[in-house]
C-alpha cells in the first residue's frame, strides 16, 4: 500500500511541478506487435547543437538510416577470428528510413583485423523479402568456411528466418523460414552443422533447431505458454557454451504488474529443456533502490565451461535510482542479480535531481542507461560489459522535440559477475555524437582487447516509430578493439610489444628489409600520443597514410605495410607523434 501511494505521488509531483518530465507520461508503441515504451515529452527545456561526429571507424558500405537496432536481446551481429572480422547490419536508405520492411540485412568482411573491407557488402536477402534483427554465427559448410544468419523477414508480414551462405563472402544465402511461422528467430551455435533459436508463435515461445547442411528445422519445443508465463510482447534471448551442450534461453515477460525475466537450461544441446528459472522477479531491490525488468538483454558462456551470464537493463518502480544494468549468473551472489552500473557509479546518473527533472525523450525502446552486451576473453579471466547511458546535453528539433544524446561505457569482472568495475567511457565516444546499441564480440578477445561494434550517429533519436519528426541522419556502424580496464579503444592495426614506458620517442628500421610484399614498422612512445605514420614514394608523394591521427598508449608498438599494390622502388616511412618526426627509407624487390 505504501508503495502505491509513493508511485501515486511521485505521477502527480512529476505531471504537475515539472509539466511532464520522463517519469509522469509513457507511450507504449509498437512494431508488428513488439511494445517499447517511449517517454513523452512535455514542454522540453533544451538547447540546439550541431554535432561534429568522426565516422573514420566506419564499416564501409553499412552506413544505414535506420538506428533502431534491436528487439529484445541484444544482436550478435559481430564476429572476430584472428584477423577475419564479419560485420552484420540491418540496412535501410532514406527513402526507407520509417518503413520497417525497407530494411535489408548486409554482410561486411575484413580479412585483416578491420584495416580493409570488401569492396562491397554482402546483401543477405534483397527486396522485398529484405531482413531485420540478424544475428550471425561463423560455421563450416562441406568444408568450407561461411556464416549463418537468422532474425527476421517481411514475406507476407513479419517472420522469423534462418539461412546460410554457401561460402563466406559469395552472397549466394539460403534462407528458410521458420515453420509455423513465428516472431524473430533468435539464435545460438550448437554442434554439428546446427544452431539452435527461439522465437514465438501464437504468442507461445518455441525452441527450434535449425540444420544449415540441409536448410532444414527439427521439431519445435515449447518453452513458455501464454499468458501466465510469456505475453505477445515477450522479448527473447539465448546462448549456449562452447561444445553446444548448454543452451540457456531467457525472456522478458511485458505484461504490467507482473513483468520479470525467467529462463530455461538444456545440458543436452538444446534436446529437452529443465524448469523454469526466475532470472528477475517483477520488482527487485539492489543497492537500495526498487527496480523493474525491462528488455535490452544479452547472455554469454563463460568459453569451455558451463557457465552462464545475462545482462540486463532496469525501469525505475518509485525513485529514478531504479535505472541500472544487472548481470545473473546461478552460481553468482546465490542467484541473485548484482549490480554492473546505476546512480553509485555513473556520474551522470548519481544527479538524481537532473533525471528527475529531465523534460528530455530517450531514444524509443532505450532507457537512461540501456542495451548491456557482455563476452568473456577467450581465455575465461576477464568479463566485459558494454553499454550505453544518456549524456545531460539535448537537442531541440521542430515540433518540439528533446532528445538525449548516449554515450558508450565499458566495465569488466574477475570474477564471473560477482562484481564489477567502475564503469568507464570508451575513449572514442564523445560529446559529438549519439553513440548507442554496443555489440561485443563472442570470440577473439584477450584480457586487454576485446572486439566492439557500435552505432554513431549525428543526433539522437530513431527515424521511425512515433520519433518521425526527429531529422533523419546517417547512422554508422562503428568497428574497434577496446580496453576493458582502461576504457581506451586500440587503434587497429597497432600491435602493442611493450607497455613498458621508454626513455624518449623512436622510430626503428622496418624489418624485413628489402621486402615483398609486407613489413613491420616498430616505433616507441614515451608518452600517449596522437599517431601518424605515413608511406613517401622516391618523389616525395604520400601515398599511403596506414596510421591516421590515432591515440596509441606509451609503449612499443608495431604496424604492418603491405605494398602489394605497389611497384619496386625505394620508399619513406614517417613518424609524426607529439612534437616528434622521424622519417626512414625502405626498398620493396618484387
Amino acid at each position: 500500500m505504501n508503495k502505491i501511494f509513493l508511485i501515486l505521488l511521485l505521477l502527480i509531483f512529476n505531471i504537475v511541478v515539472f509539466a511532464g518530465g520522463h517519469q509522469g507520461l509513457r507511450d507504449k508503441t509498437q512494431e508488428n506487435g513488439q511494445s517499447t515504451i517511449l517517454n513523452r515529452n512535455v514542454n522540453p527545456v533544451a538547447f540546439t547543437r550541431a554535432a561534429a561526429i568522426d565516422t573514420s571507424l566506419k564499416v564501409p558500405g553499412m552506413t544505414t538510416w535506420w538506428d533502431y537496432q534491436t528487439n529484445g536481446q541484444n544482436q550478435r551481429m559481430l564476429v572476430v577470428l584472428g584477423d577475419t572480422v564479419i560485420v552484420a547490419v540491418q540496412f535501410s536508405d532514406s527513402t526507407n528510413a520509417q518503413i520497417s520492411a525497407g530494411r535489408t540485412a548486409l554482410y561486411q568482411v575484413s580479412f585483416d583485423g578491420g584495416l580493409t573491407w570488401l569492396t562491397d557488402p554482402v546483401v543477405v536477402a534483397p527486396q522485398p523479402l529484405g531482413g531485420a534483427y540478424p544475428d550471425i554465427w561463423p560455421v563450416v559448410l562441406n568444408g568450407t568456411r561461411t556464416i549463418t544468419i537468422s532474425g527476421r523477414q517481411f514475406s507476407s508480414g513479419s517472420k522469423g528466418y534462418a539461412g546460410v551462405d554457401v561460402q563466406l563472402t559469395a552472397g549466394s544465402v539460403t534462407t528458410n523460414i521458420v515453420p509455423q511461422p513465428g516472431s524473430d528467430f533468435f539464435s545460438c551455435l550448437l554442434s554439428g552443422t546446427k544452431i539452435g533459436g527461439v522465437y514465438q508463435s501464437g504468442d507461445t515461445l518455441f525452441f527450434r533447431k535449425y540444420d544449415y547442411s540441409t536448410n532444414t528445422y527439427d521439431s519445435r519445443l515449447m518453452l513458455a505458454l501464454p499468458t501466465a508465463e510469456i505475453d505477445a510482447n515477450g522479448r527473447k534471448a539465448i546462448a549456449s557454451s562452447t561444445d553446444g551442450q548448454n543452451v540457456f534461453a531467457m525472456w522478458y515477460v511485458s505484461t504490467a504488474g507482473v513483468e520479470k525475466l525467467a529462463g530455461k537450461l538444456s545440458t543436452d544441446g538444446g534436446n529437452t529443456f529443465g524448469a523454469m528459472t526466475t532470472v528477475m522477479p517483477t520488482t527487485f531491490v539492489a543497492n537500495g533502490d526498487e527496480t523493474s525488468p525491462w528488455f535490452g538483454m544479452d547472455l554469454t558462456y563463460k568459453p569451455n565451461s558451463s557457465t552462464v551470464v545475462a545482462a540486463w537493463c532496469t525501469q525505475p518502480v518509485s525513485s529514478v535510482k531504479g535505472y541500472k544494468i544487472l548481470s545473473w549468473s546461478p552460481g553468482v551472489n546465490g542467484g541473485n542479480p548484482v549490480v554492473v552500473a546505476d546512480h553509485t557509479n555513473m556520474p551522470v546518473l548519481g544527479d538524481t535531481a537532473w533525471v528527475f527533472n529531465s523534460t528530455a525523450v530517450i531514444q524509443v525502446g532505450m532507457t537512461y542507461i540501456s542495451h548491456p552486451t557482455l563476452a568473456y576473453s577467450e581465455d575465461g579471466s576477464t568479463l566485459a560489459c558494454v553499454f550505453s547511458s544518456v549524456q545531460k546535453d539535448s537537442i531541440v528539433y521542430p515540433a518540439p522535440i528533446t532528445l538525449l544524446y548516449n554515450d558508450v561505457y565499458i566495465s569488466y569482472s574477475s570474477n564471473d559477475g560477482s562484481t564489477w568495475s567502475t564503469p568507464k567511457m570508451i575513449s572514442s565516444c564523445t560529446v559529438d555524437g549519439d553513440e548507442i546499441y554496443p555489440v561485443l564480440s563472442k570470440t577473439g578477445n584477450t584480457t586487454g582487447n576485446f572486439g566492439l561494434l557500435y552505432y554513431l550517429s549525428a543526433y539522437p533519436g530513431s527515424s521511425s516509430f512515433s520519433q518521425t519528426t526527429a531529422p533523419v541522419s546517417r547512422t554508422y556502424p562503428i568497428y574497434t578493439r577496446v580496453n576493458p580496464v582502461t576504457g581506451n579503444t586500440i587503434p587497429i592495426g597497432i600491435n602493442t610489444i611493450s607497455i613498458e614506458i621508454p626513455e624518449r620517442f623512436s622510430l626503428a628500421q622496418n624489418y624485413p628489409n628489402p621486402f615483398n610484399p609486407s613489413t613491420t614498422i616498430r616505433f616507441q612512445l614515451s608518452k600517449a600520443s596522437t599517431v601518424n605514420i605515413k608511406i613517401f614514394d622516391v618523389t616525395g608523394r604520400e601515398i599511403e597514410s596506414i596510421v591516421k591521427g590515432e591515440m596509441v598508449q606509451a609503449g612499443t608498438h608495431e604496424v604492418k605495410f603491405d605494398a602489394s599494390k605497389f611497384a619496386s622502388g625505394v620508399y619513406f616511412y614517417s613518424l609524426e607523434a607529439d612534437n616528434f618526426k622521424e622519417t626512414k627509407k625502405m626498398m620493396l624487390v618484387k
